[in-house]
């Protein structure tokens, strides 16, 4: 962790990334701890004006940035007249721009003051209009304003972003695209649930009950085609979760290819037919509804002139599969298909057909998809689905298969927590979802039809299941703290400034202590001030291990029993070889192996030391590593701990 060090001549308050991050006098010193990146620092006075902003880049952890703020307050006076030998002074409209600690204004010809200097950012003025930026405690906002600095939308709105052709401004639930240099709009979308964190924006149009996802650039350009049935945001990561067909993926912000959980097909999208087609290719498995051992029915999608054709074919298993019927559905869309029931969409009416019993679904003027029971291609004849997720004009509810509302249409979005299929089908355990509203998250059990948690997060994700096979564990998001959530248990941990999860139980950092906890929240190992970092993290292994130490010394440790396996001896501790519980550990510079016991297998007197790969048979018992001292090389058999043979 990075610290930067603020140091000013009066009181300012600091912004880092349009966040505030404190308040510096002249006589302290305003620390905050950063992670490696670029952050944009904003200086403002005690009233919010803007004073000085300017990019800060922190390299390393290690570094100590002393940033020093010259508040010196230039004379407007003095400004306006080095105006007067500013040759690179250009007026548009009559209008030229100039800056004034940090903010703009404009002046006339005769360099009149005409529009105070109060603006983050402004455009040269177009047929008497320009836009411009302003920061307020909300936000930064954005107005198209007048020669005389009247505003002619009589309002701000919110700012997304802009290029040097275009502007966006958020509406309510829309995004438009301006021109700036014709002052017009050029397009409408609406917010998908925008965080302002990436250049990338995930918006949707709707068309009668469709709603079509993707996302567009700040020229407004459609950078991932509006096809999909939901996106989030790009993270940090470079992805950006989406759904297609009631599977859920993820695109990339490289070649905005979309790569499917499950079965890591990957496609690059190009046109609507293209993705269609690839779709029917990815789900060719999925086709065959079972519905007895003597019947079953096969579903399959296709396309003709922008029509989705759903052939049922009824077959006798029991009479070499000849087959019993065929029938043809012709429709708009395919909705989802899954085992005992198939639905898809003509007009603005959904249809939801089970096969088992002939039952028929209608939904008019909705959207729907399975809440629970949509089990794709395994057979599962006694399972079908009861509850429904609806959208209307963009808004998510839930819906039983009788008609009855349990959630009205209020939720930005309903995610139904995808079933583990042997547990959830058999055991019929509560269906869980993620919900949102108004860019914030909650957990709601499906199936009881209830909300379990405030609406506070900015991000909930399913991490796994929990100790008891019945659990489901979240991690949750609130600001720049974690907090551990067990659903079923409904019990929440406290809070934490990250957590890492080990597959077993989960590393946590509250300030500079770390320690580890359970699914539920249950200190393992206490928080200290020692550092804890994870060894192996293969997740074939059914254990997994840790170093904890002071930054000089380290012991090792087992994050499963939180047992501390060795004395505080090792300079430093790390796997010798992927997918073993073999260690290599350094003291004063020299280096040994040690075992998942903490028994010495080579002393630590060696310069370095290697995984011999040509040698390396765990299945055999053959652990032999590459031993150095100066200009030799031994093998030693680790298992046997005796030499396997001596080169130079």
């Amino acid at each position: 962790m990075a610290i930067a060090k603020f140091a000013s001549d009066k009181d300012y308050q600091i912004f880092i990334d349009m966040e505030l991050a404190g308040k510096v006098t002249p006589n302290s010193m305003l620390k905050v701890t950063l992670e490696t990146g670029d952050y944009l620092i904003q200086i403002k006075d005690e009233e919010g004006h803007l004073i000085k902003e300017y990019d800060m880049e922190i390299k390393s952890s290690d570094n100590q940035l002393l940033q020093k703020i010259d508040g010196t307050d230039d004379k407007l006076d003095t400004i306006i007249e080095n105006l007067k030998n500013d040759s690179s002074l250009v007026f548009h409209c009559d209008r030229a721009s100039f800056c004034h600690n940090g903010l703009y204004g404009f002046v006339d010809k005769k360099l009149n003051v005409v529009i105070p200097p109060i603006y983050y950012s402004v455009n040269e003025f177009v047929d008497d209009k320009a836009f411009v930026v302003r920061d307020f405690p909300e936000g930064r906002k954005t107005t198209m304003i007048d020669s005389g600095g009247n505003m002619f939308f009589n309002r701000w709105f919110d700012y997304i972003g802009e290029s040097d052709d275009t502007i966006l401004l958020g509406i309510d639930n829309r995004i438009i695209v301006y021109s700036k240099t014709k002052c017009d709009k050029v397009v409408e979308y609406y917010n998908a649930g925008y965080d302002y964190k990436h250049p990338i924006i995930p918006v949707f149009k709707i068309d009668g009950v469709d709603e079509f996802y993707g996302f567009i650039d700040f020229n407004g350009n459609e950078v991932v085609p509006l096809l999909f049935d939901k996106v989030w945001n790009f993270e940090d990561t470079g992805l950006a979760k989406a759904s297609y067909w009631g599977i859920c993926g993820f695109i990339n912000n490289k070649n905005f290819s979309f790569r499917e959980c499950v079965t890591n097909c990957e496609f690059t999208l190009s046109t609507p037919k293209d993705l269609l087609f690839c779709e029917i290719d990815m789900f060719a498995e999925m086709n065959k509804i079972y519905v007895s051992e003597h019947v079953c029915k096969t579903v399959i999608p296709n396309i003709f002139n922008e029509k989705w054709i759903l052939t049922i074919k009824t077959i006798n298993n029991k009479a070499n599969e000849p087959i019993v019927s065929e029938d043809h559905i012709i429709c708009d869309k395919i909705l989802f298909i899954g085992d005992g029931c198939y639905a898809y969409r003509i007009g603005n009416n959904c249809n939801v057909e089970y096969l088992k019993n002939k039952e028929k679904l209608i939904f008019n003027n909705c959207y729907i998809f399975p809440a629970n029971g949509c089990v794709i291609g395994l057979g599962f004849d006694d399972y079908f689905p009861d509850t429904f997720i609806t959208r209307k004009n963009g808004k998510y509810g839930l819906i039983s298969k009788n008609g009855e509302v349990i959630f009205p249409n209020i939720y930005d979005y309903i995610e139904p927590i995808q079933p583990e299929y042997f547990i959830d089908i058999y055991t019929k355990l509560p269906v869980l979802g993620i919900i949102q509203e108004q860019n914030k998250f909650s957990i709601a059990n499906l199936s009881e039809n209830k909300v379990l948690l405030p609406f506070t997060f900015d991000s909930i994700e399913r991490i796994k299941r929990g100790m008891d096979f019945r659990d489901t564990i979240f991690v949750l998001r609130h600001a720049n703290h974690y907090q551990l959530f067990s659903a079923n248990n409904n019990r929440l941990s406290d809070e934490y400034d990250e957590i890492i999860v080990c597959d077993n139980n989960y590393i946590i950092r509250k300030e500079s202590n770390y320690g580890i906890i359970d699914d539920y929240g249950i200190e393992i190992v206490p928080l200290d001030k020692h550092v804890i970092t994870q060894l192996n993290n293969v997740t074939t292994l059914e254990r997994k291990f840790f170093k904890i130490g002071n930054g000089n010394t380290y012991a090792l440790g087992e994050i499963k029993s939180g047992k501390i396996i060795t004395e505080q001896i090792y300079n430093n501790i790390f796997v010798l070889c992927s997918g073993t519980w073999v260690f290599v550990v350094e003291i004063d510079n020299k280096y040994g192996c040690i075992n998942e016991k903490g028994e010495v297998l080579v002393p630590t007197i060696y310069s370095k030391i290697e995984a011999d790969t040509d040698y390396w048979a765990p299945w055999e018992d053959e652990y032999i590593v590459s031993v150095f001292e100066k200009d030799n090389v031994s093998f030693i058999n680790l298992h046997s701990k005796l030499p396997h043979h001596l080169a130079t």
